[in-house]
């Protein structure tokens, strides 16, 4: 090797090769710890919406049993009269099983509503106790249990009873099998006092089945799962054990199961373990209730990604590699400018820019070699806008979803502490989805929530218009927009009049019941605040829209 041009061709040689093991090395790296950053993110975001699904479910029960407490508060007037005159007393339930039926009707697995006196002040099977016919769906009287029958600690039968009693406060059970009904269930109830008096307990239940069904059926990639614990500590549902194991009954395998699943719960991430030789991440979220929810998947498909790119990059080397030589041997002589520019765009994708502009004039190896790396560029910069728009909007519909609705929240109220906030929530909610699921199929759900969504975009700005349920929407207007709130509320009811009247492909109406409210500095502390009122008058418009379809009107 002493030619110079051998010397020289042995030199490039190096460089490129050199050149080329940085590119896909530095790469690799880069993109290694972006992908497994994002995939970790992926499996916690898929944590969070689905434990968030449970708890909008959760917070309807909570939420509709706080309605009709509040209202039953506010009918008592004079507590010793209303439990010493029986004529009273009879109206009293009358006004609350109204309220009663509506809340349980517009609550998704709700199974049964109650109002209980306190026994001591008065009958011990004083109240209503409505329950939901299997057959019809329909809210009916059910017999009253006889409170007086049966030992405080009896929990199958009065359990839902004594325990908020004894805690002063709305409870939630952990599940338990209702001997009155022989329904599997949670509850939700709150005692009233009036005057530091314990007059009565309102409740409400749901069937257990609904959040067993619906953490059967969440896709979590192809080989993981999910499954659920109670706060007590007995596994309510896993794959393995569909109908749950009480705790008294665990055996080793299933102890380890739950101290895994809390340890991922108390550190907030995916936990790496090892199941019968296989390695797996685990992801652990205590739901409102006091529940523990838990998903499972294997190590070698949340990692595949990695895996994959590692290959691919791999793959590229050696191609690389050997293009590089045969470029070299035959044109030594024009090499080192392109390659020193390929050089310099290499160490801008290690730095993490992605949009560098690689480019090269020649049309031959070390141009197809450029133009690999600049579409690697490409690739992973689409994945990584993929992957943040899957974290921040709704895919269903287009708009914004829960994770960009609570970091908007977040922000407003940072405005709010420094005292520069003036802006408006409008509260959607959409009719009857869950009517038109079971009815006429998931598909046509979707197709009204889609064609809710379009009426909402004509009405409301879209890039403040969040998802933040599976029927509940959110719009936030701002200080200029404030003064056409009404006016778009009104449109709002009219574009949905005249889509019903012109282009709606149903065989019921679409209706979408709202409610607004503006920011006041001196009421409102929190964003929480703001956003309850216009809650409940969304509330009171669904009724009053729910009324009116039942007397044969037509909602404007």
């Amino acid at each position: 090797m002493k030619s110079i041009r051998a010397k020289y061709l042995v030199l490039i040689l190096c460089c490129i090769l050199v050149t080329n093991i940085t590119i896909v090395v530095a790469g690799v790296k880069n993109a290694n710890g972006i992908l497994s950053e994002d995939s970790t993110t992926i499996l916690n975001l898929q944590c969070t919406k689905e434990a968030n699904e449970m708890n909008r479910i959760l917070g309807g029960i909570s939420q509709s049993v706080k309605q009709i407490s509040n209202y039953a508060l506010e009918q008592i007037g004079d507590p010793q009269e209303l439990l010493s005159n029986q004529e009273q007393q009879d109206s009293y339930v009358e006004k609350l099983r109204e309220i009663s039926v509506n809340a349980a009707e517009t609550t998704d697995g709700a199974v049964a509503v109650y109002l209980r006196f306190n026994k001591d002040l008065t009958s011990p099977k004083a109240g209503f106790f409505i329950t939901k016919e299997a057959r019809s769906g329909r809210f009916i009287d059910h017999e009253l249990t006889d409170l007086s029958q049966y030992a405080e600690d009896d929990m199958n039968h009065v359990g839902w009873y004594y325990i908020p009693m004894e805690n002063g406060k709305g409870t939630w059970l952990d599940p338990y099998e209702n001997q009155n009904l022989g329904i599997y269930m949670i509850s939700y109830v709150i005692p009233i006092y009036k005057d530091d008096v314990p007059i009565a307990v309102v409740g409400m239940d749901i069937d257990m089945s609904l959040l067993r069904t619906r953490v059967s059926k969440m896709q979590v990639y192809d080989s993981g799962y999910a499954f659920l614990w109670s706060a007590g500590g007995d596994l309510l549902y896993h794959p393995d054990y569909p109908e749950g194991v009480k705790r008294e009954e665990f055996f080793s395998r299933i102890e380890q199961m739950r101290q895994l699943s809390n340890k991922a719960k108390t550190q907030g991430e995916p936990l790496m373990y090892k199941w019968e030789k296989e390695k797996k991440y685990l992801r652990s979220q205590q739901l409102d209730n006091g529940m523990t929810f838990s998903i499972c998947v294997e190590q070698s498909e949340i990692d595949e990604p990695v895996n994959r790119f590692i290959r691919t990059s791999v793959m590229l080397l050696l191609g690389l590699m050997a293009v590089s030589i045969l470029f070299t041997i035959y044109i030594t002589g024009i090499m080192v400018r392109p390659i020193r520019k390929l050089t310099e765009s290499a160490q801008k994708m290690i730095e993490g820019d992605l949009d560098v502009d690689i480019v090269c004039e020649s049309e031959d190896e070390v141009g197809v070699l450029a133009e690999s790396f600049h579409q690697m560029a490409r690739k992973l910069k689409e994945q990584l806008v993929y992957i943040r728009n899957l974290a921040y909007f709704d895919s269903l519909t287009g708009v914004k979803n829960k994770t960009a609705y609570e970091e908007m929240v977040g922000n407003l109220e940072d405005h709010m502490k420094a005292k520069d906030a003036m802006f408006a929530v409008v509260v959607m909610d959409i009719n009857n989805l869950k009517h038109m699921n079971d009815t006429y199929g998931h598909e046509l759900g979707d197709r009204l929530i889609s064609d809710s969504v379009s009426i909402m975009k004509k009405i409301f700005p879209q890039d403040r218009l969040y998802r933040i349920g599976g029927d509940e929407f959110v719009a936030l207007l701002s200080a200029a927009e404030i003064p056409s709130c009404r006016d778009r509320l009104i449109e709002f009811q009219k574009e949905i009049a005249r889509f019903n009247t012109t282009r709606r492909a149903y065989k019921e109406e679409l209706h979408v019941a709202a409610g607004a409210s503006i920011y006041d500095e001196e009421r409102d502390k929190t964003y929480t605040s703001v956003f309850r009122r216009a809650d409940s008058r969304m509330y009171k418009d669904k009724i009053g829209q729910k009324k009116m379809q039942q007397d044969g009107g037509t909602v404007r």
